[in-house]
């Protein structure tokens, strides 16, 4: 169970960062995508997501829960009133940037791993994001509900954050090499401060 805050201007701020860098209009599915490897990163790096977001496994990979309600611009949650001011959609599967980034929310780590999940995964595949949702399930936070997903294709799982520390067995061929190379001992580093600060999550929510 994720016991990090959610926070919904990083959240907007990085689909809103993705749309700018693909030209002003990006694929829903693969922004949320890029905003998985993006919180991947900082996770692996630093023990804490960008956007501090509740992880869900579907069929078609990780999900970031609510920074996909507010890319679909649902009415069901608050956050919509601020994203409103900095995207739009504008079609069935796309949206685009209506404001400049607002890049005070950001500290420099989210930036770099905001620029890490473009400059490695953003020219990856088609431009809708069905390639790069695949690669996603490569990665073993993934994998341990594959099985499930044979069986019921409607079904979600809430992941567990403590498995994006793990490294895939090996990348399908077609994927290339794995871009996540963390030091064992940085990976190790950054586990024991994201456990530190689940731990204050816990007590401050108790």
């Amino acid at each position: 169970m994720n016991t990090f805050d959610f926070k919904h201007k990083k959240a907007t701020q990085a689909l809103n960062y993705f749309a700018k860098k693909a030209g002003g209009r990006i694929s829903r599915l693969k922004a949320v995508k890029l905003v998985y490897f993006a919180d991947r990163y900082h996770l692996r790096r630093y023990g804490r997501l960008v956007t501090g977001d509740s992880y869900f496994a579907f069929p078609y990979g990780p999900i970031p829960s609510v920074t996909l309600d507010i890319a679909e611009d649902s009415n069901d949650i608050p956050e919509v009133n601020y994203s409103r001011g900095y995207i739009k959609p504008v079609s069935e599967y796309d949206y685009e940037s209506i404001k400049n980034i607002d890049t005070v929310c950001f500290s420099e780590t989210d930036i770099e791993a905001l620029k890490f999940a473009w400059d490695s995964f953003g020219s990856f595949g088609d431009e809708k994001g069905f390639e790069l949702a695949k690669l996603t399930h490569e990665y073993p936070e993934w994998k341990r509900f594959e099985a499930e997903f044979k069986t019921d294709s409607e079904k979600r799982f809430e992941m567990k954050l403590e498995d994006f520390f793990e490294n895939p067995k090996k990348l399908a061929k077609k994927f290339g090499q794995d871009k996540f190379t963390e030091d064992p001992g940085l990976l190790a580093f950054s586990r024991d401060i994201f456990k530190e600060n689940r731990e204050v999550g816990e007590l401050l929510n108790a």
